[in-house]
């Protein structure tokens, strides 16, 4: 190495060896060697293997391992954490506390349920090793599925008042060698109907469940079954929901009032919008208290309204009355619309709380009933 060694050769000439150079060169010192095997001090954490392939496993099985650790240094080490990366996998109890020297175990567990595919969770390890206080271990499988259903979950949203047909797929794959019989889907409520079709017989199905007006009004949720021909195997069974469109949103639900006597006028709005095809009238805007006057602006013919109560300075609401900003509306199932109006009350000592008003949907018990927006 030019600048560090310098290396003479011998080269015979004539018979006889060159003469090596007359300035004398620095000899390189030894190369020492540091053993991982001698202990150090302080605690020292070392794991047996810190990965563990479990290899190709069945859905729905549950896998467990033991992670084996040393504790290679000279003083006590302390495991003082063990965080899976996700509730699918656990660790059981561990030793807490471990002598020089001494092995300890870390037990995992993992519910493969619900996975499919090449899979991957770490769990880390956190110790008083100062060296390495946070160690991660890694879990590794690939779960063989027998059925591939998707999706296991179908979701419907509707109109009440203009009741339509809609149909979802379900695509239903077997991973089996031998070929899968599937029998007639069964619903549990008369409001879907499901019937199954072949895309490759014994090996691939579609699955198209459709709804059945009039569904009626709410949330209705029903599972549909499908027997299977193996009988070492579930039936398939999907579970199907269908949520009304609610006709009217009015936003927001409440108005907030600041705490004391108003400074200056206020004119909070409140939107109303029909979200259903019928077109949506109101008339007859007001309060239940003196000195207010409500303003009503139809903002889009037919669909979105703008009601705004004018608060003149000054005012502040009597404590215990209810009060209401209301119209009236041509929906049979909202003939009153009305709005709460609250006003902060400040805590001595602390600010007056900060009130975020959310939109909300109209809601009613009944044709009779008089919506309020909560």
């Amino acid at each position: 190495m030019v600048g560090m060694v310098t290396l003479w050769v011998a080269q015979l000439a004539g018979g006889q060896p060159l003469a090596p150079p007359s300035t004398p060169q620095p000899v390189p010192a030894p190369l020492t060697l540091i053993s991982t095997d001698v202990p150090v001090e302080g605690p020292r954490i070392q794991f047996a293997a810190r990965e563990h392939d479990f290899g190709e496993i069945q859905a729905g099985t549950t896998l467990k391992h033991t992670f084996v650790y040393t504790n290679m240094g000279q003083a006590t080490l302390e495991i003082l954490q063990v965080r899976p990366s996700c509730g699918c996998t656990t660790a059981g109890d561990w030793e807490k506390r471990i002598a020089p020297g001494a092995t300890g175990t870390i037990p995992i567990q993992f519910n493969s349920a619900n996975f499919s595919g090449p899979i991957h969770k770490t769990v880390s390890v956190v110790s008083n090793d100062p060296r390495e206080n946070n160690v991660v271990l890694q879990v590794k499988a690939k779960v063989w599925v027998p059925l591939e259903v998707t999706p296991r979950t179908v979701m419907f949203q509707y109109d009440s008042e203009l009741p339509t047909e809609e149909t979802r797929t379900i695509r239903i794959v077997s991973n089996l060698k031998e070929p899968l019989k599937l029998e007639e889907p069964k619903s549990s409520h008369r409001a879907f109907q499901a019937k199954l079709r072949a895309v490759t017989e014994g090996k691939e199905y579609e699955l198209l469940v459709s709804t059945v007006p009039p569904i009626g009004t709410g949330m209705i949720t029903a599972p549909i079954t499908l027997a299977v021909s193996n009988t070492n195997l579930q039936p398939v069974q999907v579970q199907v929901y269908a949520v009304e469109r609610q006709p009217l949103m009015i936003s927001p639900s409440q108005l907030l009032l600041p705490a004391g006597a108003l400074r200056a006028e206020m004119r909070p709005n409140v939107s109303i919008r029909m979200q259903t095809t019928n077109n949506l009238a109101l008339s007859e805007a007001g309060i239940n208290i003196p000195g207010v006057k409500v303003e009503l602006k139809e903002l889009q013919p037919g669909r979105l309204y703008a009601l705004t109560p004018v608060f003149p300075a000054g005012f502040e609401l009597p404590a215990g009355q209810r009060v209401e900003v209301s119209v009236k509306s041509n929906h049979p199932r909202y003939p009153v619309i009305r709005v709460p109006v609250v006003q902060s009350r400040p805590v001595v000592g602390r600010p007056a709380p900060v009130v975020t008003n959310r939109p909300t949907l109209a809601r009613t018990n009944g044709p009779a009933a008089s919506p309020r927006a909560r």
